[in-house]
């Protein structure tokens, strides 16, 4: 568990909008991660749906594409 926790406190350093919080802020964020797994060609999220998550990439590739009006 506790690897666990260091190396996704290291990520949670380098990324902007996270760095520059205390040990503790880092503390209060790890046990809100929760870890998860998509299949290929998954829409993670839909353009116009109201945002209730934060998504943090680790491994793999995402495709981003905008919907025509």
């Amino acid at each position: 568990m506790q690897n666990t926790e260091t190396h996704l406190r290291a990520i949670l350093k380098n990324i902007a909008v996270f760095q520059g919080l205390s040990e503790n802020e880092y503390g209060e964020i790890l046990p809100l991660l929760e870890p998860m797994v998509f299949p290929e060609d998954k829409e993670v999220i839909l353009e116009g749906s109201e945002g209730e998550s934060m998504y943090i990439l680790i491994r793999g590739t995402v495709k981003v594409t905008k919907r025509g009006d």
